[in-house]
């Protein structure tokens, strides 16, 4: 099976911490995983501004990625919203992104959960992006 995990940012530092933290937790030898970073994205995505910013390229980008690599599935590697819509519309494979997933999850564990961010402007995105989701 191959995976894309795609970092919707330019930040090749970060996309090497995902690739890091994602090959740690795969058991299963016959799983690829691919790593794709958004190389007109804004360097850090942590407010809507940065969102829109980086979307139309990353969105392109990934499309264009997924035609060369024909991958299994799809992981966005970020906690934003980011065009994970238009993607799972545009293709035929599962793409879920980490707030998505971890979201949905933390729904079947309790009534509450908590999104914890460092930044102040990003409270408005993830509020909007939880209302959006769920």
């Amino acid at each position: 099976m191959k995976i894309i995990v795609a970092n919707p940012n330019s930040n090749t530092e970060l996309t090497e911490v995902l690739m890091k933290s994602a090959e740690k937790g795969l058991n299963d030898s016959s799983t690829e995983l691919i790593s794709y970073t958004n190389p007109k994205g804004s360097k850090h995505i942590d407010c809507t501004f940065g969102d829109y910013q980086s979307v139309w390229s990353f969105v392109r980008g990934l499309l264009d990625y997924t035609e060369e690599v024909k991958p299994d599935a799809i992981v966005l590697a970020g906690f934003g919203n980011f065009g994970f819509f238009a993607l799972k519309e545009a293709l035929d494979i599962p793409v879920i992104s980490i707030a998505e997933g971890s979201q949905v999850i933390a729904t079947m564990l309790g009534h509450k959960y908590s999104i914890l961010t460092v930044f102040k402007q990003n409270i408005p995105y993830q509020e909007d992006l939880t209302h959006l989701l769920l």
